[in-house]
């Protein structure tokens, strides 16, 4: 139950008012690298609560801090930072792609 709350809180950002930013692009891809991640009940609240800060600051546009905050997110999880660069070298073509 908990990871789900935390992908709607991901899935809830307001992306169109983002215009694809830095913020929003490391927001899907946390959520792509929560998949098949289990969390214990005191990650997805420490989760819950630093993606809600996240949030509020990918909405002010406030890129830089928001990145902060999603890596730290993904650090509690054990996942590499990101530097909010795309990693050109190491994600497979095909998984760009969108079906149809």
């Amino acid at each position: 139950m908990g990871k789900k709350l935390i992908l709607l809180l991901v899935i809830s950002l307001p992306f169109s008012s983002l215009k694809a930013t830095g913020c929003s692009t490391e927001v899907r891809r946390l959520a792509d690298d929560l998949q098949g991640i289990p969390l214990t009940q005191r990650q997805t609240q420490q989760l819950a609560s630093i993606l809600f800060d996240a949030r509020k600051l990918c909405f002010a546009q406030r890129d830089i801090k928001a990145i902060g905050l999603i890596n730290k997110a993904r650090k509690l999880l054990g996942l590499k930072p990101s530097t909010g660069e795309f990693d050109w070298e190491n994600v497979p073509l095909e998984s760009l792609e969108i079906d149809d």
